[in-house]
């Protein structure tokens, strides 16, 4: 089973619902989702916070059978050590960071296919753990570009370009970030 969970708040960006909320709007019960993919992060002050007790014990206790997957950030800038963020830097979730794909999009100062994307958060976490847990595809990865109230825009009938990511096809676009490696990891599972 699938599941999605929309934490906007109008055009004033995503608020946290809760662990509570947010793991007993899929989980059911035991009869419901048990793999949640969550692209989205939050920033911290680099200790080990009251949000990552909350999901962490959550985890481990009410939804230990739920993969919790987690991006681990885009504030790698340029391979900076210590920049995973919440909840990519809890303990129980999975983090997952961006690896470059192979060809065209290679920029000239990254390092290959091998390497994360310079722009991948990483550990260590504050208290030394490695993170992120693993790497998956996340640079520039074809994604829907969907447009409100308009249907079929997403078939994808004309190639976006990879060279000019602001290009767009006919309803799918380039995207690169840990939000999409994340994604990648959870339909794997």
């Amino acid at each position: 089973k699938i599941t999605f969970f929309d934490m906007e708040i109008g055009s004033n960006g995503i608020a946290d619902p809760g662990v509570s909320r947010l793991f007993s709007s899929f989980y059911n019960s035991g009869d419901g989702a048990f793999i949640s993919n969550a692209s989205w992060g939050r920033g911290y002050n680099g200790l080990y916070s009251s949000f990552c007790r909350d999901y962490d014990g959550a985890l481990r206790s009410t939804y230990s059978d739920v993969l919790f997957v987690v991006s681990a950030g885009n504030t790698g800038v340029e391979g900076t050590a210590g920049t995973i963020q919440n909840p990519a830097d809890c303990k129980s979730p999975m983090a997952v960071g961006s690896s470059l794909s192979y060809g065209d999009d290679i920029r000239s100062n990254e390092k290959g296919i091998e390497f994360l994307a310079d722009y991948s958060s990483r550990g260590p976490t504050s208290d030394g753990r490695i993170k992120p847990d693993v790497v998956a595809p996340g640079h520039f990865i074809v994604a829907p570009n969907a447009e409100p109230n308009t249907e079929g825009e997403c078939d994808g009938s004309k190639s976006p370009s990879i060279r000019r990511s602001i290009d767009v096809g006919s309803g799918v676009r380039y995207v690169s970030g840990t939000s999409m490696a994340s994604p990648v990891v959870t339909g794997g599972a």
